[in-house]
């Protein structure tokens, strides 16, 4: 379904998303073939957010390619996908509150702020 407005599946999305928490997403390797793994977005309207490693394979593809593809299968007959061009944060207080949005968000959409506590965001 494409949506001109996410506004008019906003709840629904929430509601979907927010019942599975992980989802596979899928990547673009460098040799252009697909790549799969199972991440954990917190979503903030329309951005969604991922931590990760800059020196990652998701990281090296996304390098080539920015596109990436989310799909959320709780209900085989009500799936949720997700195309999106991902960007890294590159200012730190955007880092700085996106990490404390993931530390202060109540599990299982947030990370327990014991698993937490010895994570920092990078600094370059």
């Amino acid at each position: 379904m494409d949506v001109a407005n996410f506004a008019e599946i906003q709840d629904e999305f929430n509601r979907r998303v927010q019942a599975m928490i992980w989802c596979n997403v899928a990547t673009v390797d460098r040799q252009q073939r697909p790549r799969s793994r199972l991440l954990h977005p917190l979503w903030e309207g329309t951005t969604g957010w991922i931590c990760t490693q800059r020196d990652s394979f998701k990281s090296r593809h996304l390098e080539a390619n920015p596109y990436v593809s989310l799909a959320y299968i709780q209900d085989i007959h009500r799936p949720v996908y997700v195309d999106c061009t991902a960007a890294w944060a590159a200012d730190l207080d955007e880092k700085r509150r996106v990490w404390e949005l993931f530390k202060n968000t109540p599990e299982p959409l947030g990370f327990a702020k014991s698993r937490a506590a010895g994570i920092r965001p990078r600094t370059s």
